[in-house]
């Protein structure tokens, strides 16, 4: 009896003891926010574009030249594309272009993301 009663009366403590402060992920004075661990860093001037493999990529393809954009990179196994937009190019419009092509799934900006960096205490 008395084991079981110094094991129930231990694991308490070592489970708080296994507890961290979150003083060493946000020194103090330093700013921090609840997102600042997963954030956007950089908006790229790229889309990634999917499309219907039984429609093709044809008519995407056409759309890209005709929006002056140039293809980055092929996502065969995907059916999708990156492409650099014109400088000075709206995203959001750019997106909202290609999603009206036929055969497009969908168009989004793509985004560096960082998970961590040295301002909040990363390294």
């Amino acid at each position: 009896m008395k084991k079981r009663d110094l094991i129930y009366a231990a694991l308490p403590a070592f489970m708080l003891a296994a507890c961290t402060s979150t003083g060493i992920l946000y020194p103090e004075g330093q700013p921090h926010s609840s997102s600042s661990l997963l954030e956007t860093t950089e908006a790229t001037n790229t889309l990634i574009i999917f499309y219907d493999p039984e429609t093709g990529s044809e008519r995407l393809m056409n759309a890209v030249r005709e929006y002056g954009a140039k293809i980055v990179y092929e996502y065969r196994n995907f059916n999708g594309i990156a492409i650099k937009l014109p400088n000075g190019t709206d995203m959001e419009k750019a997106a909202s272009h290609f999603r009206t092509v036929k055969g497009v799934l969908s168009a989004e900006a793509d985004r560096r993301m960082q998970l961590h960096s040295e301002h909040n205490g990363l390294r």
